[in-house]
């Protein structure tokens, strides 16, 4: 240990927070070891998640000397002769409450030991077995189905995301317009909307009405009609057309689309 060690066994009594806001629990940890010029704290029976023994440093030479936490448990990082060193057992504060929905979770909960403390940009680009649950064996098998091969790669397949849309629409609120007439319009003003010349020029219209008609159809599909069906009509519509380019038209739609009963 380094001769300039502050002589406290245990950190300044501020309601027990150590800098950075960690907070001190009721149990203790072993001194620091030590091999090969690496320092690390190991984990203590009694000391239990969401505490952890973390290692801290004090730097006597500093402007405002005070203990800084460097590392978790196992994490093994390069001494420096210069800095004293501790391990504390303590648990960080509380993030504070988002929205509603918010769920909260502690990264060290949801990760291996090794990267318990890892900052989230360093997390993105881990493998995906850093995160707890699963082995290098189900890595694998994701690499092989998927490709992916970290957890950015897990969070951005296609396929999580769809499943993710479908849950948030499934527990979104309910609309409580259930007929057409209580469904607000929709303003829509499409300007240059580029279409291919894929199609005589005579006959530009018929994409914009198949475009038009699956606006219509997406906007009234949840309203209920006593008789006949929900449908779409343009109030108030405009479409101009450009035609001027060899290879593709421009067409600017400005329309107000209401919901109403055939």
């Amino acid at each position: 240990m380094a001769s300039n060690e502050p002589t406290q066994e245990t950190p300044p009594q501020a309601a027990a927070h150590l800098p950075g806001g960690w907070i001190l629990c009721d149990a203790d940890c072993a001194a620091p070891e030590r091999q090969g010029g690496l320092i690390w704290c190991r984990p203590s029976p009694g000391c239990n998640r969401p505490c952890q023994c973390r290692l801290f440093e004090f730097d006597t030479n500093a402007d405002n000397p005070e203990w800084k936490m460097v590392a978790g448990p196992n994490v093994r990082i390069t001494e420096n002769p210069a800095l004293s060193y501790r391990c504390w057992c303590v648990r960080p504060p509380a993030p504070a409450l988002g929205p509603a929905r918010a769920v909260e979770v502690w990264l060290a909960d949801i990760v291996d030991a090794d990267y318990a403390d890892a900052a989230p940009a360093v997390l993105a680009e881990a493998p995906v077995d850093a995160l707890q649950g699963l082995s290098a064996a189900d890595a694998d098998a994701l690499a092989t189905a998927f490709g992916i091969r970290t957890v950015r790669d897990l969070a951005q397949l296609k396929f999580v995301r769809w499943a993710q849309a479908i849950v948030a629409l499934a527990d979104g609120p309910v609309s409580t317009a259930r007929r057409c007439e209580d469904i607000p319009d929709l303003d829509l003003n499409l300007q240059k909307l580029r279409l291919e010349r894929t199609f005589p020029d005579e006959d530009w219209i018929l994409p914009v009405a198949r475009f038009m008609e699956g606006v219509r159809s997406r906007h009234c599909k949840n309203g209920t009609c006593a008789t006949g069906t929900c449908i779409g009509r343009e109030r108030n519509g405009s479409v101009t057309l450009d035609s001027q380019a060899a290879d593709h038209v421009v067409v600017s739609i400005v329309a107000t689309i209401s919901c109403t009963c055939t």
